[in-house]
């Protein structure tokens, strides 16, 4: 039995209310108390103890006072240099974000917990810079960086070769992930891991007919052919391409109705967009799209008509009805997306998908077995897919049925902490 202990993102709640790395780290810790002692360390919140165990696993929480109270005023001088320059002055991200300085008290109260309570493993998600400190506090502490996204491929070279002379493993969402960095990175090829995502297939699973029956009433989708989006609202995700496609759609299943399932938030930006040495049109795309992206896609899903609904956030526990009231999911991703754990979601629900090849969605879904991958930023292709499988009725049905089973046997929770633990294996 190891002492575990997992850092979260400072901004994540846990017990999670929503984001994916938030769930993350409660569904490997889950996993992982029958055979070790884990500790979550998290953000206060005025709900919650600062020390409290729940299901097994100890919550240690402190608090984001001094941090916001940093960040607040940063945002004020942003505001206030933006009007003075008569434009858009980036001081959070461009000097603050990315720095070792980031949310410096949180971590420093997080290493010295972790010191007291001496963990043997400690757990890092995506915050590369929380490292130095929790090695410093923590010197014979195993560190492992998990990486949900491709910061260490795209962060100053120097900065992150020094962080990752302190790490003892690098965990990756995918090998698109993992082979970025041991490629940028050769020297700790050794020390990268591809760990793979998961679902709950208990909860993510084909409800009752009825219930479903029940949720269509209640949105009035009865004789509807319905498609769902669940996830950000946010340029990346390409909801923009998606929604525009939906007006041909119209014209040629006129009972198709797609649901956009979550909220407008804005995503940091690249490293890369921010050192301005590497700005790719992808990239220039996407930061570009950026403001005012809520009135873009809602003048959108006006001109489609009723053939859109945007239904905003929903609690994690309704989406399988509403996976499952669907004929399929579509996930248009126009970036590098690291994984995609909504997909293995409506995998889970019998559903299956249409995606872009991008990032590691390809290990995810097996193009024309689970589900279609077409050119991403392109409604007219997207739009002629989704055409394409509300006419397939056996097709949805099989791939499907494939879908549930690729999650089962590769994207489960169980899986993940079965591979966590091989991985802390060779740590000893």
């Amino acid at each position: 039995m190891m002492k575990i202990a997992i850092v979260a993102q400072p901004f994540d709640i846990l017990p999670p209310r929503g984001s994916s790395l938030a769930i993350w780290a409660q569904e490997l810790a889950g996993r992982l108390v029958p055979r070790h002692d884990v500790t979550i360390h998290s953000r206060e919140t005025m709900d919650s103890p600062v020390d409290e165990t729940r299901d097994g696993i100890r919550h240690r929480r402190v608090s984001l006072e001094a941090d916001n109270t940093l960040v607040y005023r940063l945002r004020k001088l942003e505001r206030i240099a933006s009007r003075l320059f008569r434009r858009d002055v980036d001081l959070y991200y461009r000097h603050y974000y990315f720095a070792r300085r980031f949310h410096r008290n949180y971590v420093a109260k997080v290493a010295a917990t972790v010191a007291a309570d001496g963990a043997d493993v400690i757990v890092v998600i995506n915050f590369s810079q929380f490292v130095k400190s929790l090695r410093q506090r923590n010197p014979n502490a195993k560190i492992v960086l998990v990486m949900q996204c491709d910061w260490l491929i795209e962060l100053p070279r120097h900065e992150i070769a020094e962080v990752l002379e302190e790490v003892d493993a690098i965990c990756g969402c995918s090998s698109y992930i993992t082979g970025g960095v041991a490629k940028r990175f050769p020297e700790h090829a050794a020390k990268c891991h591809t760990l793979y995502n998961g679902s709950n297939p208990d909860l993510f699973r084909a409800p009752d007919s009825q219930e479903v029956d029940l949720k269509r009433q209640e949105l009035d989708l009865q004789g509807k052919k319905v498609i769902t989006f669940v996830g950000r609202v946010t340029p990346e995700k390409g909801v923009h391409t998606l929604v525009a496609a939906m007006r041909e759609v119209a014209k040629k299943v006129p009972e198709a109705v797609l649901l956009v399932i979550g909220g407008f938030y804005a995503n940091p930006p690249s490293p890369r967009w921010l050192s301005r040495g590497d700005r790719t049109p992808e990239l220039t795309a996407i930061e570009t799209l950026k403001p005012g992206y809520r009135e873009r896609v809602e003048a959108l899903a006006a001109a489609a008509g009723e053939s859109v609904q945007i239904l905003g956030s929903v609690p994690h526990t309704e989406l399988p009805l509403l996976y499952a009231m669907s004929e399929f999911f579509v996930h248009p991703s126009i970036w590098n997306e690291p994984f995609g754990m909504i997909l293995t979601e409506a995998m889970g629900c019998g559903k299956p998908v249409i995606s872009t090849p991008t990032g590691g969605i390809p290990e995810v879904v097996a193009d024309g077995e689970t589900g279609r991958l077409v050119e991403p930023n392109c409604p007219e292709v997207m739009g002629r897919a989704i055409i394409d499988m509300l006419r397939d009725d056996e097709g949805r049905r099989r791939m499907g049925e494939r879908g549930r089973q690729r999650m089962l046997e590769r994207f489960t929770w169980d899986n993940t902490s079965r591979r966590f633990d091989d991985i802390l294996a060779t740590l000893k």
